[in-house]
């Protein structure tokens, strides 16, 4: 018997169908997935925050709308940022999971937003750059 990936136990936690080898596509500043699941940016802070060991770095906060038509359990995006020169900053990462609903009532239903509040962001490594801005684009939602 073949042993599921963490994913697939949050899916059927979720009551997600699992769904292979199907892409999700990018349209019009929307991601929308194969079963209804769409989600779009809509602002994008970078706030002061305390790292663990006590040193201040950012924190990316990410607020989005569920512009679809089923409830979303987790969104995933690809996180850039850049520094005042505009150079890509190494802290930067691809299909970063942004939110997940750890139960089936905190899935985000269609028509409400998301509000990241301070410590749920994606906090930027310390040493790679000050970054002057973040762009958010969202890979996934299901």
């Amino acid at each position: 018997m073949q042993r599921m990936t963490r994913r697939q136990s949050i899916q059927l936690m979720l009551g997600i169908p699992p769904v292979v080898g199907v892409g999700a596509v990018l349209w019009g500043g929307h991601l929308s997935s194969p079963w209804g699941a769409r989600a779009a940016v809509v602002r994008v802070r970078l706030v002061p925050h305390r790292s663990s060991e006590g040193s201040m770095t950012l924190e990316v906060l990410t607020d989005w709308t569920n512009t679809g038509s089923v409830p979303i359990s987790a969104v995933h995006a690809n996180i850039s940022l850049y520094d005042a020169g505009e150079r890509r900053l190494p802290s930067s990462v691809e299909d970063h999971l942004l939110f997940p609903a750890t139960s089936e009532a905190g899935r985000v239903q269609p028509g409400q937003s998301h509000v990241t509040g301070p410590g749920e962001g994606f906090v930027v490594r310390a040493g790679d750059g000050w970054p002057a801005r973040a762009e958010v684009q969202i890979t996934r939602a299901m």
